[in-house]
């Protein structure tokens, strides 16, 4: 059984607010040599086009075209999309539905969706099997979705009132184990190569109290201490050093697999569209 999210409803105007706030440059800048990245451009295929359904601010199109990526976005967002085409006139964005696809059966050879098919209530088999329809056969699809780790399947065990609904909360979003994706997948169609865990700092600090505090605490004396060398090169070199090293070990545990499958918040799976 997967495990809801309560909250706000994420319907477009969620969306278009949500995205309101955020910059689209400093979104992009901040997904150069991130865990998921490297992942995503290890298994995209570099041939044919591809669909990122459900876009957003349409930074993961800009930063794979870049990359060389024939890619194109989708969202139903439209304040969201009308903006991105404010900024990048240029960029293939347009509005639209991931559950009624403007584009004809096996017409991508990859289909990205990062973060979009746990907010439909009723399960992702819908959004699913348009996926599948506008896939060419052996055509790939990259899916992230929240994930049930071990962590928060000994939460649920122990405490009662554990992820459940507060008044006036609505459906927010779904998180399942890897087994229940793999299920869901093979039923809509794909086989299942790889379900990849990661983000393990926003499990962390969403399942453990007082972590997400001292995570800030950190990251305000690391700032702190370089306003204060400042004044000193040496020393301002010295705090950069110093801040580089321990950014660069945490960045290798949280990255570990082990670390990852107990408290990734997110998970990738890549499946393969079956003929």
């Amino acid at each position: 059984m997967p495990l809801a999210f309560w909250g706000k409803r994420a319907e477009a105007n969620f969306w278009d607010t949500h995205w309101e706030a955020v910059d689209i440059e400093t979104t992009l800048t901040n997904l150069e040599d991130t865990f998921l990245a490297r992942v995503i451009e290890s298994f995209l295929p570099k041939n044919g086009k591809i669909l990122e359904g459900g876009c957003g601010l349409g930074q993961w199109v800009l930063y794979l075209r870049a990359k060389g990526y024939d890619i194109v976005g989708i969202d139903f967002a439209e304040d969201t999309i009308r903006r991105v085409k404010e900024c990048f006139p240029n960029l293939p964005v347009e509005t639209g539905n991931i559950l009624d696809l403007p584009y004809p059966d096996g017409y991508f050879s990859a289909y990205i969706s990062l973060g979009v098919m746990e907010h439909f209530e009723e399960g992702p088999e819908e959004a699913l099997a348009e996926a599948h329809r506008v896939l060419q056969k052996g055509g790939l699809l990259l899916c992230s979705i929240p994930y049930f780790n071990p962590l928060r399947r000994i939460k649920k065990k122990l405490f009662k009132s554990y992820h459940l609904p507060k008044a006036g909360e609505k459906f927010y979003q779904w998180a399942f184990t890897k087994q229940e994706i793999r299920n869901i997948m093979k039923n809509a169609g794909f086989q299942v190569h790889r379900v990849i865990p990661f983000d393990a700092v926003k499990g962390i600090k969403d399942e453990l109290p007082g972590m997400r505090k001292f995570y800030q605490l950190l990251k305000g004396n690391s700032q702190k201490a370089g306003a204060r060398t400042k004044t000193k090169a040496s020393k301002q070199d010295s705090s950069r050093l110093a801040s580089q090293v321990v950014k660069s070990m945490l960045k290798e545990v949280l990255e570990l697999y082990l670390v990852r499958n107990i408290f990734g918040h997110m998970v990738l799976a890549i499946a393969e569209k079956q003929g």
